[in-house]
């Protein structure tokens, strides 16, 4: 008689190897131990948008299970917090392409869940602000030394603590303290200095 084995006790080795060896199950206890962090992510970034949700949910589950069958994941830090990179990354694709596209004003959209509501000029102008301010930060990022921009999109996009990015980047903790300092003051400059366009 096989038993089941709960998610919970899975290590993340043990999915990963799983993931490798296309076993049924892995994908499984992986879809059950990350969703709630991929979730967050996207819905951190984006909001909740019905129409993108489950075609970014999709696309940040692609790239998961495709990092882990390259090799990518090293064990440096847990699975979630790996998931929660991935998640965040296709976020920031998504709103990059956005602006490729020059969607620039989708929050105007009829069916918008902010205007559902009928929010006060006020509240509306606030949220436009907030999302054109992230947008241009975005664009900023990839005016940054690789090693700043990725620091910044750790801690400040995904939500890590130093610990994890420093596991993540390989690195110690004061060094990767030290490169998200960096890279807030070279995107303060470039915020400040440059009309920010992508460099693509």
């Amino acid at each position: 008689m096989v038993v089941k084995r709960r998610s919970s006790e899975h290590t993340d080795d043990e999915i990963v190897r799983g993931i490798r060896d296309d076993q049924a199950w892995a994908s499984k206890v992986l879809y059950e131990r990350t969703f709630a962090v991929v979730l967050a992510a996207l819905t951190r970034a984006l909001g909740e948008r019905p129409g993108d949700q489950d075609d970014l949910l999709q696309l940040a589950y692609e790239r998961l299970i495709r990092s882990l069958k390259r090799g990518h994941f090293e064990g440096r830090a847990a699975l979630t917090s790996w998931a929660n990179i991935i998640a965040s990354r296709v976020a920031i694709d998504a709103i990059r392409a956005r602006i490729r596209d020059r969607k620039v004003h989708w929050w105007l959209e009829p069916n918008a869940p902010e205007l559902v509501d009928f929010p006060s000029p006020e509240k509306l102008e606030s949220r436009l602000e907030g999302r054109a301010d992230m947008m241009r930060v975005l664009l900023a990022l990839k005016w940054l030394r690789p090693e700043h921009a990725r620091a910044v999109e750790l801690h400040d996009f995904a939500g890590l603590d130093l610990n994890e990015v420093a596991q993540l980047m390989g690195v110690t903790v004061a060094a990767a303290q030290s490169r998200l300092v960096r890279g807030r003051k070279e995107l303060s400059r470039v915020m400040k200095f440059r009309t920010v366009r992508s460099p693509d």
